[in-house]
């Protein structure tokens, strides 16, 4: 029988009336294949998660508490609209969710006292979230008849010890995975699986990096030859913009793996990376659809897809140019350069060199004042901030002379600097770094000229 693995994202999670909404496509489902569901955190709460890091390490006991308390009351009004009466929600509430809210409470205050956090306890706090969620999924199931059985991911994913971006030992976690969630299939019941989280092999919770429920959704597919991955969202599939900024952006009914790949790693935020990595891999359809709006038919990511383009934006990015006139004529500066980075676990983004310079970018998050002092031991360092990177994909997009002249000309006519020009050898990306205040505008410009929607149909 087929299988499918279903992954709701955190906007779908995000009140009672949504995860009904779940439920119930999961219900159409299993009439015709086996399911296994992922959830992400209920939309909002992996911020909050975050937000009480960042007042545990700054030893804000009191707004800790708060920030426990409002987690706490977003989900016990959920529960409440979920269930039939309050002494319902109430004796679950006690059972369930408690003790998942009294630990954490426990942790982050405590850590708050000292501000000593660990990546250890960063990860543990932030698990917390897709832990709820998975209980109200499960409650929404079984209110309509769907025998289900809620798994922690850590009992399957397993991980190195990279505790906020782990990577995963495929080996050990087909083991667990088949060992583990067989058995449930074989009962006919619906696992829902907690997203985002796995274990090391020293039993200590690890985290798949932001947006890592895709990718749990997409490692569940590839270990148990799941014949395709379907990620409900709240967008209509893959679109030629974010729509938030692009009034006239359109979907996509199918697209090349290749070209959102190129997309999810330029920033496109629907669907994880490493989602996408592991489908081209094995050859695994991915659909996107939006859980509420039930007339679209979704987009579906597959090899040998029809041409289609897209631009992608990503904003927060720090440029660092480097000049050393020993770079002429010399060998292992531009080794030097991006080993320093490694050493920091920061990836590169765009580079570029000239004769006596190499300019790269990374995520301003990743930037510090210690990463500068280093480099600027061996060269002189010029660093501009606000920058966003604007990607224009699509199949064989590089070899589009009129496109190319395009982005140059409306940058000239809106008086927009181009701080860097990228053209992938793959020819699917041209990757311009400018000013962020400038993107939105650019942005709306390069789509009304060179992306129509009867281009759709084609």
């Amino acid at each position: 029988m087929n299988l499918k693995s279903i992954k709701f994202g955190g906007t779908s999670m995000g009140s009672a009336e949504s995860i009904q909404e779940c439920a119930k496509i999961v219900k159409e489902k299993i009439n015709k294949s086996l399911v296994v569901v992922t959830v992400s955190a209920v939309g909002g709460i992996t911020d909050k998660l975050i937000e009480i890091i960042k007042l545990a390490r700054k030893t804000k006991p009191r707004l800790v508490k708060s920030k426990v308390i409002e987690i706490s009351n977003i989900h016990k009004q959920i529960l409440k609209n979920l269930t039939s009466n309050d002494e319902e929600a109430e004796n679950l509430w006690a059972q369930e969710f408690e003790p998942i809210i009294n630990k954490l409470e426990a942790i982050s205050y405590g850590t708050s006292l000292v501000g000593d956090l660990t990546d250890k306890t960063e990860a543990r706090i932030c698990a917390f979230g897709e832990k709820l969620s998975s209980l109200l999924m499960l409650l929404a199931l079984e209110k309509i008849g769907i025998a289900s059985q809620r798994i922690e991911s850590e009992r399957i994913i397993k991980t190195d010890n990279n505790y906020l971006k782990a990577k995963v030992n495929f080996q050990a976690t087909s083991l667990s995975s088949k060992k583990i969630l067989r058995p449930i299939f074989l009962k006919k019941i619906v696992p829902v699986v907690t997203g985002f989280i796995g274990k090391d092999t020293h039993g200590n919770i690890t985290l798949l990096g932001r947006g890592g429920s895709d990718y749990t959704a997409s490692i569940l597919a590839m270990v148990l030859n799941a014949n395709e991955v379907e990620i409900w969202t709240d967008v209509n599939g893959i679109m030629t913009a974010d729509p938030r900024i692009v009034e006239d952006a359109f979907s996509w009914p199918s697209l090349d793996m290749n070209v959102m790949s190129e997309m999810a790693y330029s920033g496109a935020k629907v669907v994880h990376p490493d989602t996408i990595a592991l489908a081209v891999e094995k050859n695994i359809p991915v659909y996107v659809y939006n859980t509420f709006d039930n007339a679209f038919k979704g987009t579906k990511i597959t090899k040998n897809a029809p041409h289609a383009k897209g631009i992608v934006t990503s904003p927060g990015n720090t440029i660092i140019t480097l000049e050393n006139t020993s770079i002429i004529n010399g060998v292992g500066f531009v080794k030097k350069v991006t080993s320093i980075v490694a050493e920091h676990n920061i990836p590169i983004d765009v580079c570029a060199t000239s004769e006596i310079s190499f300019t790269i970018s990374i995520k301003t998050e990743d930037y510090s004042k210690k990463l500068l002092k280093i480099l600027e031991s061996f060269a002189s360092v010029k660093v501009k901030n606000n920058i966003t990177k604007l990607c224009f994909i699509g199949n064989e997009i590089t070899s589009d002379k009129k496109l190319l002249a395009g982005v140059f000309t409306l940058c000239m006519e809106l008086d927009t600097r181009i701080y860097t020009i990228s053209v992938s050898a793959s020819g699917n990306n041209i990757t311009i770094l400018i000013d962020q205040n400038k993107a939105n505008i650019i942005l709306r410009a390069l789509h009304k000229k060179f992306l129509k929607e009867e281009e759709c149909s084609q």
